[in-house]
């Protein structure tokens, strides 16, 4: 299986890839589902329509004072007015690399090990909990 182009998550003022697709409610009002056409016209490089991107979309997310937001979408989605969207229907626990690069596992379609990661949890898009943990 092709390695997943990964979303993006800003955190504490640094940007990281996400472990996981989070998923949003394609049907919220401030979601808009491009065309075919229009998706073909912005996609120059073909990411969206490649193996590496079977949910034809990137997201970013960001924590802002403790809450989640989705704050940019490209690709098959976008939204309204660009305005960043509370991730209110999110309850769940991610983590986030920290420190220091200490492998790149190519067998793992190049997963990346870290020194530290930080353990991020959320009930109904709030941050209720973040520990920082030792990885190795």
């Amino acid at each position: 299986m092709t390695n997943q182009v990964k979303d993006n998550c800003k955190y504490l003022g640094s940007e990281y890839q996400m472990p996981f697709c989070l998923g949003f409610p394609v049907d919220n009002s401030k979601i808009e589902e491009l065309s075919l056409s229009d998706l073909e016209s912005i996609d120059s490089n073909g990411i969206y329509f490649s193996t590496a991107c079977w949910r034809n979309y990137i997201a970013t997310w960001e924590v802002q004072g403790n809450k989640l937001y989705l704050v940019n979408l490209e690709g098959k989605y976008r939204l309204v007015d660009n305005d960043p969207l509370f991730a209110s229907w999110y309850s769940g626990t991610f983590e986030l690399p920290q420190g220091d690069l200490v492998d790149c596992n190519v067998e793992l379609g190049f997963q990346l090990s870290y020194t530290k990661a930080v353990k991020l949890k959320f009930i109904a898009g709030v941050l209720v909990e973040s520990t920082l943990r030792d990885v190795i």
